[in-house]
C-alpha cells in the first residue's frame, strides 16, 4: 500500500494546513496587483485579445480599451474549473485552493485531474495518509508533461498506493458511507 505517514510519528493536520494558510498568506502581498501597481506595472484585469502585434483589446464586463505597448506581458493565473457534474456540489467539493480551508484530514480523497496541480495535491494527502484516487480525463497520466519524466513520476504515485485512473468520464457525484 502506500507509504503514508511512518510508524511512530504523529502529525498534526490541523497545524499544518493553518502554517500553509499562513504560508499562502504571506506570499500573496508578493503576488499582488497593489504591489505591481506600487512598482509602476499598469495592471488591465478582463478578457484580452491581441488585434495587431502591438496592441491588445480588454474587455473588463463593461468597456473595451485598446493597448498600446512595446512589450507586454501576460499572466492569467489560474483558476480551478467548476465541473459541471451531477451531485458534485450536493456531495461537497474543494478546489486547489479551498482546499487549505481542512483542518482534518479526509480518510479518502478523490482528485479529478492529472494535471500538476491534482498530481501534487494526490500526492500531498496520500502521504499524510489518505486514500488517494486520481482520476485523468486523458489517456495518460501528466498528458502535458514529458512521457518520461511523467512515466517516472508515475511509478511513484503507484509505489506510494495512489490509485491512478487514466480515460476517466465520471458522469455522476454519489456520497457513501
Amino acid at each position: 500500500m502506500g507509504i503514508g505517514v511512518p510508524v511512530g510519528i504523529q502529525i498534526d493536520f490541523g497545524a499544518i494546513m493553518a502554517r500553509m494558510r499562513s504560508l499562502r498568506a504571506n506570499i500573496s502581498e508578493d503576488d499582488s496587483i497593489h504591489r505591481l501597481t506600487r512598482e509602476g506595472v499598469e495592471v488591465f484585469l478582463g478578457d484580452a485579445r491581441f488585434t495587431g502585434p502591438t496592441t491588445i483589446e480588454v474587455f473588463d464586463g463593461k468597456k473595451r480599451q485598446t493597448l498600446h505597448f512595446a512589450k507586454a506581458l501576460i499572466a492569467t493565473g489560474g483558476r480551478a474549473r467548476t465541473l459541471d457534474l451531477p451531485g458534485l456540489t450536493a456531495a461537497g467539493y474543494l478546489t486547489n485552493e479551498s482546499l487549505f480551508q481542512l483542518t482534518e484530514l479526509p480518510r479518502r480523497l478523490a482528485v479529478i485531474g492529472g494535471g500538476p496541480i491534482g498530481a501534487e495535491m494526490a500526492q500531498a494527502f496520500a502521504r499524510f495518509g489518505a486514500e488517494v484516487t486520481l482520476f485523468i480525463k486523458d489517456n495518460r497520466f501528466l498528458p502535458r508533461e514529458d512521457r518520461d519524466a511523467a512515466a517516472i513520476v508515475q511509478r511513484v504515485f503507484e509505489r506510494e498506493g495512489i490509485q491512478l485512473i487514466c480515460d476517466a468520464s465520471l458522469q455522476e457525484v454519489t456520497q457513501r458511507a
